[in-house]
């Protein structure tokens, strides 16, 4: 009953440019949609991390966290870069208040268009857990995403 989401956007970015961009976690705020703050856990390799997120919610519905583990690949001949996201609950206990999401999954395919122009897509899914009727957490995650795109595409255009 939960929807998946996948939104697509082109930036006048490269790769580098957006992986940047996702290693900056004190400026997720100000582009990803109800994030409070992303806290880097663990970076086993250059390639992977596993990071908390924590997302404030509208009232009545309580905030949310998620714990999830990344790993990055590149096809330097496409010059493609994917990043596979899971869940890492189970690898952290949850010591804060909010309602840990659960079977978090999702990918990043980021495509470069020519020297300057980048096509980022995401394609995720998440069960909020605790008490929230499906059609809201469904439309939230919508509208996050949505907003979340469009403040990406702003935020990667600003930082050149």
């Amino acid at each position: 009953g939960y929807k998946e989401v996948k939104a697509t956007v082109t930036a006048n970015a490269t790769i580098q440019d957006f992986l940047a961009l996702l290693d900056n976690t004190a400026i997720a705020p100000q582009w990803v949609d109800h994030c409070e703050k992303i806290e880097l856990l663990a970076m086993p390799s250059d390639y992977e991390r596993v990071v908390k997120t924590s997302f404030s919610a509208p009232w009545p519905v309580k905030d949310r966290e998620m714990v999830t583990y990344s790993l990055t690949q590149f096809d330097e001949v496409n010059n493609i870069a994917s990043i596979a996201i899971s869940d890492a609950s189970d690898n952290h206990p949850q010591t804060s208040s909010k309602i840990r999401m659960q079977g978090v999954k999702g990918k990043w395919t980021l495509i470069t268009l020519d020297a300057n122009s980048l096509s980022i897509t995401y394609e995720g899914y998440g069960e909020p857990a605790g008490k929230m009727p499906k059609w809201l957490a469904n439309r939230l995650v919508v509208t996050s995403t949505y907003k979340t795109f469009k403040n990406l595409r702003t935020t990667l255009e600003q930082v050149e």
